[in-house]
């Protein structure tokens, strides 16, 4: 905390005659802070006195604004400059014990202030209330200095976040809420969240990898996420119990594959999906469940705890779990449909229902050859870019088709690439549910998600 220290400092050197410069040292609020670090709840915890001492000094000196999860990890927590706050919840972690001893301070030995410091959930800028219930001096300095100006949903790549939005239009947001419109309101208890809220807390979910329990977490402490769900800071965030809840009513109801095709709807109208050609392609995933390998089972049996699982082969290695077949369009590299099924299903078995029949071409690898396939295509005035099988064994394999193949693969290329983010980027290497209904609901999630953001990309190149 160079700035403090620096501040004490000033506050030594100076002569008394002269009047210290405006800043801390002589504003009661830091007084107050002081007092407060130096109490019995939080002297035992050196990092909480100084975590207070940091965002109070940061605010009374006018650069509330700046504050941030990453500049508190970063000058707090001796993190170092490109730490990912995403994987490292220190900062979270000790802000939500600050925010409790703050509250038991002023219950219990400071209970005689007449201004208290509380850190609102969703920021961690301090305001201080006076104890008759209004504001204190230094609250337009603190958490509402954070909400002016700030117009994007979510912070800038920049600041660890995505830019992608959910469709502006007023027309958009009409039909996304319609689709929504089927998961269940009670007439009884407490208000429901508005649908469209939890949704986009489900994007959120995807972009960040987060878990349930995460996503709870960070929604009560990132006012950036608050403001992209539209989720007011005075209201409580969904617990995870909602949040899962949510999520299996969309899946139990099927909505995953309407609100899918109603993002893409909307992206077409405005002109970014080119239909040039579609490429095909599919991924294995490993079941989140272990696979049933005991004294008594042997590769290609399933599992009780997970049935929608199944067995295939990858080579000479037995493979447990799902595939997930997806159909990008080319050159925009949105994602057009994308199915989920067992492990054991050909990747040629899906083909025709990944086909769109607007494209002007398709593009796949050999595991979709198939004649009929190729006659289809062939009457509807579609060229066949699927890879041909080479003979096996075959000392001198047909030149034309070996050469035909070489180019084909590097067009289809494109679409592994894809799968690549998904497991790199999202975190999807191994299915996160059970059962084939919740983890094809899942890819439609993240192909929503993924496609937002090319969006978003598409429209910035443009």
């Amino acid at each position: 905390m160079e700035h403090i220290t620096a501040v004490q400092s000033r506050a030594k050197t100076s002569p008394p005659e002269e009047a210290l410069p405006p800043g801390p040292q002589d504003d009661p609020h830091w007084e107050l802070a002081q007092r407060v670090a130096a109490g019995p709840h939080l002297a035992r915890s050196p990092l909480l006195s100084k975590f207070l001492l940091y965002v109070v000094a940061e605010t009374l000196e006018g650069r509330g604004h700046e504050i941030s999860e990453h500049q508190i990890g970063v000058q707090v927590f001796d993190r170092p400059p490109d730490y990912r706050t995403l994987e490292d919840n220190i900062v979270r972690s000790y802000a939500r014990q600050l925010r409790r001893r703050l509250a038991e301070h002023f219950a219990e030995e400071g209970s005689a202030e007449p201004v208290r410091i509380d850190i609102p959930l969703g920021g961690y800028v301090p305001v201080f209330i006076a104890a008759d219930g209004h504001n204190g001096h230094h609250e337009a300095v603190g958490s509402a200095a954070v909400l002016e100006g700030q117009a994007q949903p979510v912070p800038t790549e920049q600041q660890g976040a995505e830019a992608a939005t959910i469709p502006k239009s007023n027309a958009g947001r009409r039909l996304l809420s319609t689709a929504l419109a089927a998961v269940y309101s009670a007439g009884e208890g407490r208000p429901s969240y508005p649908p469209l809220l939890m949704f986009k807390c489900l994007l959120l979910q995807q972009w960040y990898a987060l878990s349930d329990p995460q996503l709870e977490e960070a929604l009560a402490d990132r006012l950036s996420f608050r403001r992209f769900v539209g989720l007011p800071l005075d209201e409580e965030v969904p617990d995870y119990s909602t949040i899962s809840r949510f999520r299996a009513q969309l899946a139990q109801l099927k909505l995953g594959d309407r609100l899918f095709a109603e993002l893409n709807r909307q992206l077409e109208g405005r002109g970014l999906l080119v239909k040039h050609g579609t490429m095909l392609d599919a991924t294995l995933l490993e079941a989140s469940v272990k696979p049933p390998r005991d004294a008594h089972s042997t590769p290609g049996q399933g599992s009780p705890l997970d049935p929608a699982a199944d067995w295939t082969k990858r080579g000479n290695k037995a493979w447990f779990g799902y595939k997930a077949h997806i159909a990008m369009d080319q050159g925009s590299e949105l994602i057009r449909v994308a199915i989920m099924t067992s492990a054991k299903v050909a990747d040629s078995t899906m083909g025709d229902n990944l086909i769109c029949g607007d494209e002007r071409a398709v593009y796949a690898d050999k595991g979709y050859e198939s004649i009929a396939r190729s006659a289809w295509l062939a009457e509807r005035g579609i060229i066949d870019g699927i890879m041909r099988k080479l003979m096996r064994h075959s000392r001198d394999p047909h030149p034309v088709l070996k050469a035909r193949n070489r180019r084909l693969a590097k067009i289809r290329g494109a679409v592994e690439r894809k799968f690549a983010v998904m497991k790199e980027r999202y975190r999807w290497r191994r299915v996160r549910y059970r059962g084939l209904v919740k983890n094809h609901l899942h890819l439609l999630l993240l192909c929503f998600a993924m496609n937002l953001r090319r969006a978003d990309a598409l429209r910035g190149a443009a």
